[in-house]
């Protein structure tokens, strides 16, 4: 069933954030082309809408997880990296994404390259400068998906702090 509310239907981006203030949003909505979207906005039926509401229609997502921090909080230790349940939290976050998303869909970490992401099928790329915040690294993370051809419709915006995510409330942004 329809998830998007009825005056995004139409958009040709639309880009879900998960946990972002609305400050970030106002930003990155000012500097790029994808339509800013707080992510507790995007499933209808948590805004009380009922199916008979929406319309059907099918959408295609990408994901990007930002893991791009220094680890200044931790004394240096790359957060994303450590690990949660015997994989890394980032590779966590990305493997979520792609349950949500399919096997198909474009990954986009922003952060150090691993093998802990290698074999989850992200590209890895870097903010510039590096270490220049969340707002760059989004930045990067969509320049990287245009890179790479991508005309989805939904991109899923997530913290690769985030071990717990779960595939089945991603699929309901999504979808």
């Amino acid at each position: 069933s329809g998830a998007l509310s009825p005056e995004l239907r139409g958009q040709s981006k639309v880009a879900c954030f998960t946990l972002s203030s609305p400050s970030t949003l106002a930003a990155i909505a000012a500097a790029s082309k994808f339509q800013a979207v707080r992510g507790s906005g995007c499933h209808a039926k948590r805004r009380g809408w009922d199916d008979g509401d929406m319309e059907a229609f099918e959408v295609t997502g990408a994901a990007i997880v930002l893991a791009g921090g220094r680890g200044s909080r931790m004394g240096g230790v790359d957060k994303p990296t450590l690990e949660v349940e015997e994989r890394s939290m980032r590779a966590s976050a990305l493997l979520a994404a792609r349950s949500a998303l399919g096997e198909g869909a474009p990954l986009v970490l922003v952060g150090e390259e691993g093998a802990d992401v290698q074999s989850v099928g992200a590209v890895c790329v870097r903010e510039e400068p590096p270490f220049s915040g969340p707002v760059a690294g989004l930045a990067r993370g969509l320049a990287e998906l245009e890179l790479l051809g991508s005309t989805d419709e939904v991109v899923l915006v997530l913290g690769g702090d985030m071990p717990w995510l779960e595939p089945r409330v991603l699929g309901a942004l999504v979808h």
